[in-house]
């Protein structure tokens, strides 16, 4: 190599006028967004801030960068700005939105490319940096230059070259402010003078030409082509360059000045308004000198191996050109072009090209360069090791194309552009599968994975500094409203981690974007709380979930995504162990369900649950998915129309891990010992979900199990229970074998003991009022239940389980595996209704048939009759009416999760709340609203009767089953006793305990007729301290319950009934023979170890590899179409055609039947080929039966009905609700005159209280203009909301936003009713508000205490007030919707007050209210005083508490 003699030069300071000049032009033509700086700082402070902000660094970055070009004196600057435009408008080729995602459609655009989005702007800072650094990195000259160069005429003073060169003119290589050899950039402060080095060697300018050519290496990684590309030819001279752009004319102000005597032509300034209208688009490559062709045409052919791909350098990205089109001339038929915006820059800047006449063939997986002609399909320039699916963002760089270009490889499926992975062996072993997944692609995509793209909406940069609570419910917002997540106005406020969802709401209404659009459901806020900080409060955790739903359009994305609003559950101990916020939930429709479309039902379900297996991106974090589980099917609400009825929706829930994010740690992880135990949400590890799951399952040491078993017992992870005591390995007990009968059957499958301190400590860790006899949990790889010990006197702590109890092997080494986990307790038991699926058992094994019916008809019809008789009674006193609301809604479980009642707007959420909170208001029960409540609930109940037949027995009840471990009971003797009294209602009897009596036990679902069993209840003294189970016998050959349907004891609850006009007529049948269904049932035996087998790696990684293509076949597996469903209906219309239960069609059915509830555990393969053939071969062929009777809500026939279900619901229970519905709604009728007085039995609307708000206003405001304007502002203001309600619920409406949900719908528009404030409706005009009446009314130190506080504010209780004087008769549940929270409070202030009335309204808190409950022994005895039959002697257990 030459040295040549070289003369740096250290840059001159430029006033800073014109590097602001230049930056002010930038942020004009392309919207770039570059702050001010302040150049007054010293470098250390600049240092500290650029530390400290990654946006302020890269302004600064960029306000060097210019300086420094623009101390040159050759022009570079406007070299560096012209290149900047033309790579700046191939990147925004990716920028145009494309209608209805069709990839063949890009709209040219010849105008400056101008930012849209905050990420465009991001890219293009970036961009304009690269380019800086283009024109600032130097590279060595692999070349001598030609002679011309290496002459000046003095000999000293910087290398130059000829004219007459190809390399001259714009092909020159000024020399660098700063060298290879300088240890300052201008990333360094150039406040500094530059230092001068000397015998350095000359550099070269990777990206040497000042004029307008594009170099489109890097762009094209990210640009969809619409063109062939062309390799310019060799002569690239100023007139040649003109030539090739067409209507290219040179600036005005510029003059080529051809060099003499080996002077450098000079760049005249850049022209901005002549370069875009020049340029007009033109998209041109650029073509390097061509006396560097050879060397590295050699060096290419040298790593080419025969007869495979070109060997590719390492971290260079891969670039296929077709240059049949190209005007080239060079012989050798391989150029070299630098790109200088690789984000994976090559050493050696190379990138290959492919010969002319046979251009070479991109590697496995690459997608080939279409023709220019081919319009149809989006083309994309880009390897495996670009930014596309297979490679993470974080290992390329951080910009991402705003519109990223369709792939066409099988990455597509997985994308998560928007997540930056920390280098961690997580990483890798994503990348080996992502490598996998694509190995198998053949460049192009179907019509369905194409509609598989673009689904999960990107994640702005903007938000990476937000909280995941924030980002997940902005992002909900913006799909909810349509707006693009980029929109340049978005951007995160770091109050909203403390204003919460007012605040984020109140921010986002100010932005045009969002003007006139209503907001999606928003969260509970102390939900939100809990997700700003860790994600768990009281026990509950916080839920991230969505639903995808079939795109019924026939383009663009297959599913729709709706992401619900965060909420509370209880945790599992996957959440325990990595974080609630890690995991997520999504409702998919199945693939193979009846309303899927017809892309999806013609072969389509596999490709669905590959992509659903696949890794994806949301919400920055990198989401898994590894465990489906059916989630049942919903029927869409019957409509009045012509066609079909929609069909079923099925839906599979499936449960997702984030495995990695932009805000995760690396960390090397060996094992899952290894796997950190301090993460926090704000700084989680990167895991993968082979990780996690190994850590679940500990795969090592249960290879050996099959892989859909181990795959079905995830979900004991995922279970939702509550963590109580954690155990010391010495204080568990595992036995090696179960208790087994002579002929050795399991008889304790599922349940084993602990000791009365564990017990003990469980009851004060649930805070229980008494110590539970057995709780229903898992610990470990075991599940099951647990029984107190009764034998057990001591204060140990101890726990015992069984091999039934274990379903994998756990080495229990984490505390979280030696933690009890309780899914339910035993509690007080209640009676119970009858099952309808007990019905044709009981008549069947019914000694006298009509004597059965006649007993079971006569309770549905008492009960029926006293449910009425209990609300007409209920309403002559508002205390009886609470307490008969209480009974027929409680919503205790609802505020105890919630810690509070919710509410909807103005009122509760629930009917039942409603009523509550109206009558603790102290609203009679004869007003009208109120009345319309409790007969919308009384007739919801009725509603329910009719459809599910719920028939309580007054003497049975749902008890847990478990084993006599002490061995007291003898075969066929169980033992039953309550913690309390048992009191049956339909005769006032109460029971302690069960003994010497015959009872009946079954459990759900009952078969067989053999599945309910008489059996002999009796009193063990040993077993007293057993409350609330029924203990069954260890003895026998049969474990009882296995005779019931198959069942176990890990948690089934068995019916007992000991009625004796039902359990003396019925007859016990005997088990019967199991046919044999082998024929048509398959079964998948793999294991495990097999999957591990069939990877390419070993060990560990083998394992984690196994995993993934486990969770595949699983989620195949799980989403096959339920058969389970399809056969229980067929044998329920069959026993209905027939009128039996106990026949040998029957009997197969029922085996079958119970041979698929176990179907994803045992891995049974039963498909519509061996269903059909099963129908052919066992039942003549009788492919369908019709529904039967009971299904519907109408008897058609005139006989009487002969089935025992059509019986009584036909015959007994339809007409007695029918007849007591009528006669309630007789006694309920509201008057027709709502204004009117009311008298003693009817129902009134207006209620004279709620008005006085409004009276005494109204009256001020006839002496105060400004209270006149503030009285009519406020009805305009309520009228505008009231016509909205209007239109809002109007069921005809067409708009998009009536379908939405009524609870969405109240939401929206109570969002609306609270901003009715005055200021915000007097604003302008004479009579404007003023300071101090807007104080009085709005109350600030109350606003300033939040939402809650202002809501009884003077402001708001007038709205109310006046509304309901408006509205009260023709809109009344707009105005109970909306304020109702108002007048409630109206009417306590003013029932409280009159006439012997001097005690003021008492005032609860929220938390205080949902501990409130009715006291039935208070109400009872405080009507018999009023009724004058009261006694003054207490309750016996009342005075022993005194």
């Amino acid at each position: 190599m030459l040295d040549l003699p070289v003369d740096p030069r250290t840059p001159q300071k430029k006033p800073l006028v014109v590097v602001e000049a230049v930056i002010r032009k930038l942020n004009d033509d392309y919207a770039l967004g570059i702050g001010p700086t302040d150049r007054s700082l010293t470098p250390a402070r600049r240092r500290q801030l650029c530390d400290q902000d990654e946006r302020y660094a890269r302004w600064d970055r960029i306000w060097r960068g210019i300086h420094i070009l623009s101390c040159r004196r050759d022009g570079t600057l406007d070299q560096a700005l012209v290149s900047f435009f033309n790579e700046a408008k191939a990147l925004s080729l990716s920028w145009v939105p494309k209608p209805r995602a069709d990839p063949g459609t890009i709209p040219s655009s010849s105008s400056i490319p101008k930012a849209q989005t905050q990420g465009q702007q991001y890219q293009l800072q970036t961009l304009i940096l690269k380019v800086f650094d283009s024109y600032r990195s130097p590279i060595k000259l692999l070349i001598p230059p030609p002679a011309s160069a290496r002459s000046n005429g003095s000999g000293t003073g910087p290398a130059q070259l000829s004219a007459s060169s190809p390399d001259s003119d714009y092909h020159s290589f000024p020399d660098s402010p700063a060298s290879a050899g300088s240890k300052r950039s201008y990333d360094s402060d150039f406040d500094q003078s530059a230092k001068r080095f000397r015998g350095r060697e000359v550099t070269r300018s990777p990206c040497p030409s000042p004029t307008p050519r594009l170099n489109l290496a890097s762009a094209l990684d990210n640009v969809p082509s619409r063109q062939r590309t062309t390799i310019r030819p060799a002569d690239w001279s100023p007139e040649r360059r003109r030539q090739e752009i067409p209507g290219r004319q040179p600036p005005l102000n510029w003059s080529p000045v051809h060099p003499q005597n080996g002077a450098t032509p000079r760049r005249p300034p850049f022209d901005w308004a002549s370069e875009a209208q020049n340029l007009n688009g033109a998209a041109r490559q650029l073509s390097p000198p061509p006396n560097r062709l050879p060397e590295q045409q050699h060096q290419n052919n040298s790593r080419q191996q025969p007869g495979g791909p070109p060997k590719w350098p390492s971290g260079c990205r891969r670039l296929v050109v077709d240059r049949s089109d190209s005007g080239s001339t060079d012989s050798s038929g391989s150029t070299s072009v630098p790109s200088i915006f690789s984000e994976n820059w090559c050493r050696s800047t190379q990138t290959s090209f492919g010969s002319e006449s046979e251009p070479k063939r991109a590697p496995a997986g690459v997608p080939t360069h279409p023709s220019s002609s081919d319009h149809a399909q989006t083309s994309q320039i880009v390897s495996l090791a670009s930014r596309s699916a297979y490679q993470p963002a974080a290992l390329l760089g951080p910009p991402v194309p705003a519109h990223p270009p369709q792939s066409s490889n099988a990455s597509v499926y997985f994308k998560f552009p928007d997540v930056d992975f920390p280098n961690s062996a997580t990483q890798r072993l994503l990348f080996d599968r992502i490598d996998r997944a694509g190995a198998s692609f053949n460049g192009e995509l179907t019509p369905l994975q194409q509609r598989l793209q673009n689904i999960l909406p990107k994640f702005p940069r903007w938000l990476h500094g937000a909280p995941l609570a924030i980002a997940w419910e902005i992002t909900r917002i913006c799909r909810h409203c349509n707006v693009d997540l980029e929109y340049l106005g978005l951007k995160y406020n770091p109050k909203w981690a403390t204003s919460g969802m007012d605040g984020i709401w109140r921010d986002l209404n100010q932005l045009e974007v969002f003007r006139g659009k209503s907001f999606p459901e928003r969260p509970a806020a102390e939900v939100f709380a809990a997700a700003l900080t860790t994600f768990e409060t009281r026990g509950n955790s916080v839920v991230m979930s969505a639903a995808l739903e079939f795109n019924p359009d026939n383009t663009g994305p297959l599913f729709l995504l709706d992401m619900k609003p965060l909420r509370f559950d209880e945790g599992c101990r996957l959440t325990r162990r990595f974080g609630p916020d890690r995991f997520m939930e999504i409702l998919v429709p199945s693939p193979n369900g009846l309303n899927a479309p017809t892309l999806v039902k013609e072969g389509g379900a596999e490709e669905i649950i590959k992509w659903l297996t696949q890794p994806h991106s949301l919400v920055g974090r990198q989401w898994q998915a590894f465990y489906s589980k059916d989630a049942g099917y919903r029927k869409p609400a019957k409509e009045l129309r012509l066609g079909p009825d929609a069909k079923p929706s099925f839906k599979e829930r499936v449960h997702f891990f984030a495995e990695s994010g932009h805000n995760f740690r690396s960390a090397t992880i060996r094992s899952r010992c290894d796997i950190p135990q301090d993460d926090t949400v704000q700084r989680r590890t990167s895991v993968s979900a082979g990780m996690m799951l190994d850590w679940l399952l500990q795969l090592e040491q249960n290879e050996g199990q099959p892989h859909l078993k181990l795959f079905s017992r995830i979900q004991l992870g995922l279970s939702k229970t509550q963590p109580t005591v954690v155990f010391e390995p010495d204080q568990i007990r595992h036995h090696s074998v179960d208790i087994l009968s002579p002929i050795g059957k399991v008889m304790n499958d599922g349940v084993a003991r602990m000791s009365r301190s564990v017990a003990r400590k469980i009851r004060d860790s649930l805070g229980l009022s008494d110590i539970p006899s057995a709780i229903q949990g898992r610990m470990g790889s075991a599940k099951g239940m647990w029984l107190m010990d009764v034998a057990d006197g001591g204060d140990e702590d101890w726990i015992e389980t069984y091999p039934s109890q274990r379903k994998w092997e756990c080495d229990q080494t984490d505390p979280l595996h030696r933690t009890l986990e309780v899914r339910s307790v035993s509690s007080e038991l209640k009676p119970a209704g009858l099952n309808l699926q007990f019905l044709p058992v009981l008549e069947d094994r019914a000694r006298e048939k009509v004597r059965m019916r006649r007993a079971i008809a006569a309770r549905l019809e008492n009960d029926l009759e006293k449910q009425f008789k209990s609300q007409k009674t209920a309403l002559k006193n508002p205390l009886l009416f609470r307490q008969w609301v209480n009974e027929s809604a409680n919503g205790r479980s609802d505020r105890v999760r919630h810690g509070q009642v919710p509410f909807l707007g103005g009122l509760p959420e629930n009917k039942g709340e409603i009523l509550h909170f109206l009558l603790n208001s102290g609203f009679d029960r004869k007003q009208k609203y109120v009345q319309e409540l409790a007969w919308e609930l009384q007739k919801q109940r009725c509603d329910i009767l009719r459809t599910k037949l719920n028939i309580k027995v007054g003497r049975s009840a749902y008890i847990y089953m478990v084993v006599d471990f002490w061995g007291v009971l003898e075969e066929n003797e169980v033992h039953i006793g309550f913690s309390s009294k048992f009191r049956d209602d339909s005769d006032d009897v109460s029971y302690t305990l069960l003994a010497d009596c015959d009872v009946l036990v079954a459990r759900s679902p009952a078969h067989f007729v053999s599945d309910v069993q008489k059996v002999r209840a009796v009193f063990k003294a040993e077993l007293h301290a057993l409350k609330d189970v029924i203990v069954f016998p260890a003895k026998g050959n049969i474990a009882l319950a296995d005779k019931l349907s198959g069942g176990d004891y890990d948690g089934d609850l068995a019916w007992v009934c000991w009625d004796p006009d039902i359990v003396s007529n019925f007859v016990n049948a005997d088990i019967p023979l199991e046919p044999d269904l082998s024929s048509y049932l398959g079964k998948d035996k793999t294991t495990f170890k097999e999957l591990v087998h069939r990877t390419s790696d070993t060990g560990q990684p083998a394992h984690y590899a196994a995993v993934y293509d486990m969770i595949e076949k699983g989620f195949n597996f799980a989403m096959q179409p339920n058969y389970l469903g399809i056969c229980t209906n067929y044998k329920e219309r069959l026993c209905y055609h027939n009128n039996s239960v106990n026949n040998r069609a029957a009997i197969t059915l029922s085996s079958l039947v119970g041979k698929l509830v176990d179907q994803s555990k045992q891995g049974i393969i039963f498909d519509s080929a061996s269903w059909d053939r099963l129908r052919r071969e066992l039942f003549g062929g009788k492919m369908h039966f019709e529904d039967p009777a009971y299904k519907g809500d109408v008897w058609g026939s005139s006989r009487e009905p002969c089935h025992i279900i059509d019986h009584l619901k036909f015959a007994v229970a339809k007409p007695t609700i029918d007849r007591q519905l009528e006669a309630l709604h007789k006694a309920m009728q509201a008057s027709k005159s709502g204004d009117a007085t009311p008298d003693e039995d009817t129902a009134y609307s207006w209620d004279k209280d709620l008005a006085v708000c409004y009276a005494h206003f109204e009256t001020t405001a006839q002496n105060s203009r400004s209270f006149k304007d503030i009285l009519t502002a406020l009805k305009n203001a309520i009228a505008v909301v009231e016509r909205e309600w209007k239109i809002q619920m109007n069921k005809s409406n067409r708009d998009p936003t009536a379908n939405q949900p009524y609870p969405e719908k109240v939401r929206q528009l109570h969002a609306k009713w609270l901003a009715i404030e005055p200021r915000a409706i007097i604003r302008t005009g004479s009579n404007r508000l003023d300071y101090k009446t807007a104080a009085l009314l709005e109350q600030p130190y109350l606003s300033e205490r939040g939402a809650g506080a202002a809501a009884t504010s003077n402001w708001a209780l007038l709205k109310a007030s006046t509304a309901f004087k408006i509205y009260f008769k023709q809109n009344p549940k707009f105005v109970w919707q909306m304020a109702g929270m108002q007048l409630a409070f109206i009417k306590a202030q003013m029932s409280s007050s009159g006439p012997g009335r001097e005690q003021m309204p008492l005032l609860v808190t929220p938390l205080m209210y949902a501990g409130l409950m009715p006291d039935g022994r208070f109400v009872k005895q405080y009507m018999a005083r009023l009724e004058g039959e009261g006694s003054e002697y207490h309750d016996l257990e009342e005075a022993q508490m005194v």
